[in-house]
């Protein structure tokens, strides 16, 4: 009888252990209990202004650029990550700018970011364009006509031909909605005219019809129309023409993203639709075809507000940060979780309530989850603060990609690879950013290799088409040398790093008095183990001969990968190729050019 008491009171114990984990559990939830941990305020806080990230002294930590009006004076600045997540000011710009947008892109092919900036000093508008100068230093390169306010921008190849084009909506001479095409320098020259045009909206880029090419949503406030949201398409020369009109909102946010991982980018959505307190958050699902229609209505809504998508939990989804005036009136700072099918639920409240607001995630500690600096007010209080991810769930990178190929399409070069893989995200998830070269090795002209992180989105990367078969068709010319690599990004826009450089030089035809006719190759083909072929001068590899002192030799596989370069043997005309035991047998391509710009391609044969 005393071991059955016994018994019962250590099950009672045990429960009442259990009872109180739960209600602990509970607790925490209820005080808003968060993977976000508050880490620092930085000074001065802003609002109606604009935060973004990226790595401007290319030290492989993110910096910060920030914009907004503080509590004294309209703000620009540009904050420094010393690679643990701590921002120190770098440089100031004069003016300071608020109710403005800022973005961060390579616009001249240099490998680092440049900065495009709109708003208001107080006094005038402003659309100003700073180049980088390599050590995050940035000069004003380019003032663009007219300055705006209320504005949003947003950068992307849209024209396919390698370089960062820009798009605008925002209030100057009247409500404008404008695109700029960039000439390959970095230089602006405006383009196509869209109606109709608007203020206080937002814009993103993304290809929602899967056609390879960006399409684009705006939002925002015109006379006429009153309030609009509005899709258009690309015809893949970068004109848009309207393909949806959606019920109309103004002063939100807008996001693209795979949310339910079927291949085709989502929408979310936020503002208001009539300009009162009433507010909206919504989701539009893609239906694959670029058509979107709503799939969930998440309350409370947001005006006067930011959006984010990526991967908060790192568990291969797109989760959604939120933040903004809502109806009541109230603030609010939301964080939800994805349930892995594109619906979100509410998880915590990691920041106190704000608007007028910015929101900012990535990986600022490079511990491999996403972080999160916000800037806005709560009504009385300014912010701009750090919160650091406490994620215990491991992010591991992606696999580097593999198996890399050129192939011509329509006379131009297309380049494939096999889809990485990922410990949390799926291949339809699985982002890729590609840099292609047409100079030389390690100069990429006309694909940048500095990956851009557009704020609130998680279409990164500039590879459109993805999932089980990538490929980014490029219009170089397949007359043209080429120089490339790629790398995949998951949802916590983590990079697995850089494949190995791939190159490519096309076979030319001789130009002009032939003088390189009497060169001879031998043996060849090539066969290392015969003694037949090895009695050569020099019995480990393949001579070139009868050549002119100023000759150049390059051997290639026939897929255009650079083996080796050749090197003049006792300066008497002749080359030797000692072939590697790694080459494996096969047909090789041997490029031979001279300073008069002659140049042979012959054929060599390797057995083994």
């Amino acid at each position: 009888m005393r071991s059955i008491k016994i018994k019962n009171h250590l099950l009672i114990k045990k429960y009442r252990v259990l009872i109180f984990v739960i209600l602990i559990s509970l607790i925490l939830t209820s005080q808003g209990y968060s993977d976000f941990v508050f880490s620092y305020d930085i000074s001065p806080a802003v609002y109606y202004g604009s935060i973004v990230l990226g790595d401007i002294d290319s030290d492989g930590d993110l910096d910060l650029v920030m914009s907004g009006q503080s509590s004294s004076a309209r703000e620009l600045k540009i904050y420094v990550n010393n690679g643990a997540g701590i921002f120190n000011i770098h440089q100031i710009f004069n003016p300071g700018l608020f109710y403005s947008s800022i973005t961060l892109s390579d616009i001249d092919n240099d490998g680092d970011p440049d900065l495009i900036v709109t708003g208001s000093d107080g006094a005038a508008y402003h659309f100003k364009v700073y180049k980088n100068n390599g050590a995050g230093i940035f000069s004003l390169y380019q003032n663009l006509s007219p300055g705006v306010y209320l504005s949003s921008i947003a950068t992307g190849d849209i024209d396919f031909d390698g370089d960062i084009d820009l798009i605008m909506i925002g209030d100057g001479a009247g409500y404008l909605f404008t695109v700029y095409m960039n000439n390959g320098e970095g230089f602006f020259s405006q383009g196509q005219s869209l109606s109709p045009g608007v203020d206080f909206g937002s814009i993103a880029l993304g290809d929602i019809d899967s056609d390879n090419d960006l399409d684009l949503v705006m939002t925002g406030f015109s006379t006429g129309p009153g309030y609009n949201f509005k899709i258009y398409t690309n015809n893949g020369s970068g004109n848009f023409s309207e393909s949806q009109s959606l019920t109309g909102l103004f002063t939100g946010g807008s996001s693209f993203g795979d949310i339910d991982s079927d291949g085709d980018i989502d929408l979310l959505i936020s503002g208001t639709p009539d300009g009162s307190v009433n507010s909206i958050l919504k989701v539009y699902t893609n239906n694959s075809t670029g058509i979107f229609n709503e799939s969930q209505n998440i309350n409370p809504g947001a005006m006067q507000s930011s959006i984010v998508l990526g991967d908060t939990d790192c568990d291969g989804d797109l989760d959604l940060i939120a933040a903004g005036f809502a109806s009541g009136p109230t603030r609010y700072f939301r964080s939800y979780t994805n349930n892995g099918t594109g619906a979100f639920y509410y998880k915590d409240s990691p920041a106190p309530g704000i608007d007028s607001c910015s929101i900012a995630i990535a990986d600022l500690d490079n511990d491999k989850d996403i972080d999160l600096v916000i800037t806005g007010s709560d009504g009385g209080t300014l912010y701009f603060r750090v919160y650091m991810n406490q994620e215990s769930t491991l992010n591991q990178k992606p696999s580097i990609p593999t198996g890399l190929k050129i192939s011509t399409n329509n006379g131009c070069y297309r380049f494939t690879w096999n889809p990485s893989t990922d410990d949390h995200t799926s291949q339809n998830l699985l982002r890729y950013h590609i840099a292609i070269g047409t100079t030389s090795s390690g100069v990429y002209d006309y694909a940048s290799d500095y990956i851009a992180l557009p704020r609130g989105q998680a279409n990164i990367g500039n590879v459109l088409a993805v999932g089980s078969a990538p490929y980014y068709q490029s219009r170089i010319p397949e007359t043209e040398s080429i120089w490339w690599k790629v790398c995949a990004l998951d949802t916590s826009f983590i990079s697995s790093g850089y494949s190995e450089e791939q190159s490519f030089v096309p076979p030319v035809e001789l130009k002009g008095e032939p003088t390189l006719d009497n060169i001879i190759i031998g043996p060849n083909p090539y066969k290392p183990n015969d003694s037949k072929t090895s009695s050569g001068t020099v019995s480990s590899g393949i001579i070139f001969s009868k050549l002119t002192d100023d000759a150049a030799i390059e051997i290639y596989t026939v897929g255009g990968q650079l083996v080796e370069k050749l090197e003049e043997t006792n300066h008497d005309g002749k080359y030797v190729w000692v072939v590697p035991t790694s080459i494996p047998s096969g047909v090789y391509l041997c490029r031979i050019s001279n300073s008069k710009g002659e140049q042979q391609t012959r054929k060599i044969v390797i057995i083994k």
